[in-house]
């Protein structure tokens, strides 16, 4: 699996934003807080939960029309 930095999260958030999807962009934006926090430590915590909250934007992308 891809880790993503966070300024591409906050993109993807953005382009979520403008085609209507709130939900899916809030999911991005909590996912670019996650991988801040990785940018700045390496704590095994921060990389496991950045990666389950990318899984679950990956996972619910396509329930709202995004594919990743």
């Amino acid at each position: 699996m891809t880790q993503r930095s966070s300024s591409e999260l906050i993109e993807l958030a953005e382009h979520a934003l403008r085609t209507g999807q709130p939900a899916l962009a809030r999911l991005y934006l909590n996912a670019a807080e996650v991988a801040k926090e990785r940018e700045h430590a390496t704590a095994p915590v921060v990389l496991e939960a950045e990666r389950l909250v990318f899984q679950l934007a990956v996972l619910l992308a396509p329930l709202y029309g995004v594919t990743a």
